[in-house]
């Protein structure tokens, strides 16, 4: 392993280069960590990381699709 950042591992093969998503290799099961808890909750929370990459876009796509009822959900939620 190269290098480790808040969301991506970096290592370097002899043909390649390769980063990987660190949520995404936990929940693929191509990164793991030597703590007694960690299976159990990678295992708890494995569909979640599986999308983790993707849930930034949901949210926005979301929003977006929120903004016509903005006002009326801001009333609602006050």
């Amino acid at each position: 392993m190269d290098s480790v950042s808040e969301s991506y591992v970096e290592a370097s093969f002899p043909e390649k280069q390769v980063q990987i998503s660190l949520p995404v290799g936990i929940a693929n099961r191509i990164i793991s960590v030597e703590h007694n808890d960690f299976e159990k909750l990678a295992d708890k929370y494995r569909e979640v990381l599986k999308r983790y990459d993707t849930i930034p876009k949901a949210l926005e796509y979301a929003s977006r699709a929120l903004e016509p009822y903005e006002e009326y959900l801001d009333e609602k939620l006050m």
